[in-house]
């Protein structure tokens, strides 16, 4: 709350200050890398910063003329906002039987322990059936659900279970922030998108976070990678007519569903191939001139919706031509919505500059890759080897 607010105000002349007992800002969110940028770009909005300090008390009367903190420091200010977080309200269920110390229990249709009564919002403890344990949520959206959800419960209509992938988002600094995944523990994947200082910025931090693929049959899993031989189940196919096997956070949902994470902007990262990929982001992957094909299928709504589109693919034609082209020449599916590529030759991503060549293939060179990529390569002064 401090940083939208300190954010909101920097372009009113005022001169600002925040004061966190935190070491970086929103470090609870990001890794410590990624935290210590972003505490940087708030000094260079011109933003004073008082790191690892705690509010002690305000002097003034009717205003306020200086704030103090507990280590000593007293400096002067004519307006305080103080941000705070959200705790229950548990006073809705004090002395009742819906009555916790940390909330109030509902099961997985976000139903009390007393029959037909629901809950929803900052006051509920529910079970997490994604990342496991009882979770409780302050933000908004996630309150939004819960309530949809407990309303049609209690409509009498076929009960569904609250199960949902905790997320929210903040626009600070002219970059949008879309966090995602368990908020109770530091494992987050944050993904910043903007301008900071009048540089595009685009950044990705993650600390232990796991994207979960989604074949187009409406079933969320691991992509049905077979660990385990032998165990396939036959009555699952995945989109590659191969039998695979149900992983821990599997879930199933209508093509009604699907479609409306997809095209509600629900879904966070999509990996697809492709026949083509130009310099621009342009993708190229759902039919060639001439062949009969049955229909365009779901990647135009995948490449459209998704916050973020990998293109994973071989680097060039069974014939040795590029795959990567300065402009594409098949019907596109898309324009301008591809951020990285990876394939068995490279890592390579999409930025305002060009296209950045990070990762290499064991045994190859930049070279090697430059002489089967058409447009031209940036080489990042990080280069590195891929790990297989």
């Amino acid at each position: 709350l401090g940083a939208e607010v300190s954010s909101f105000l920097s372009g009113s002349g005022a001169k600002l200050s925040l004061l966190t007992r935190d070491k970086f800002i929103w470090q609870e969110l990001l890794d410590p890398e990624t935290a210590q940028w972003f505490t940087e770009c708030y000094e260079q909005a011109g933003i004073q910063l008082l790191l690892n300090e705690n509010l002690n008390g305000f002097e003034g009367k009717t205003v306020i003329k200086n704030i103090q903190t507990k280590s000593g420091m007293r400096f002067p200010a004519g307006l305080a906002v103080v941000a705070i977080g959200t705790e229950p309200n548990l006073q809705l269920v004090a002395n009742t039987p819906l009555s916790s110390p940390s909330g109030c229990p509902v099961n997985e249709y976000l139903e009390t322990d007393e029959k037909g009564i629901y809950a929803a919002g900052d006051i509920v403890l529910y079970p997490d059936r994604i990342y496991g344990g009882a979770k409780r949520t302050t933000n908004v959206e996630m309150a939004r659900l819960q309530g949809l959800t407990a309303g049609a419960n209690l409509s009498g209509r076929k009960r569904q279970k609250f199960e949902v992938v905790p997320a929210c988002s903040s626009q600070v600094l002219g970059m949008h922030f879309h966090f995602v995944g368990d908020f109770s523990t530091p494992h987050l994947l944050a993904e910043i998108e903007g301008h900071a200082d009048g540089d595009q910025q685009r950044r990705a931090a993650e600390k232990g976070g796991q994207a979960r693929p989604a074949s187009r049959q409406h079933r969320m899993d691991d992509g049905g990678h077979h660990r385990h031989q032998g165990q396939e189940d036959p009555d699952l196919i995945n989109a590659g007519k191969e039998t695979v096997s149900e992983m821990p956070g599997t879930s199933y949902f209508s093509s009604a569903d699907s479609f409306a994470m997809i095209r509600g902007g629900h879904i966070d990262l999509s990996v697809l191939g492709a026949m083509e990929v130009d310099e621009d982001g342009s993708i190229a992957n759902w039919m060639i001139p001439g062949k009969m094909v049955k229909g365009m299928g779901g990647a135009m709504d995948l490449v459209a919706g998704a916050r973020r589109v990998i293109v994973a693919m071989e680097h060039t034609t069974r014939e040795g031509e590029p795959k990567i082209l300065k402009k594409c020449t098949l019907p596109l599916t898309g324009v301008k919505v591809v951020h990285n590529i990876v394939s068995e030759m490279a890592y390579i991503s999409l930025t305002p500059t060009g296209l950045v060549l990070e990762e290499i293939a064991p045994g190859l060179t930049a070279d090697d890759v430059q002489r089967l990529t058409e447009p031209t390569l940036i080489i990042s002064p990080n280069l590195k080897v891929m790990e297989c």
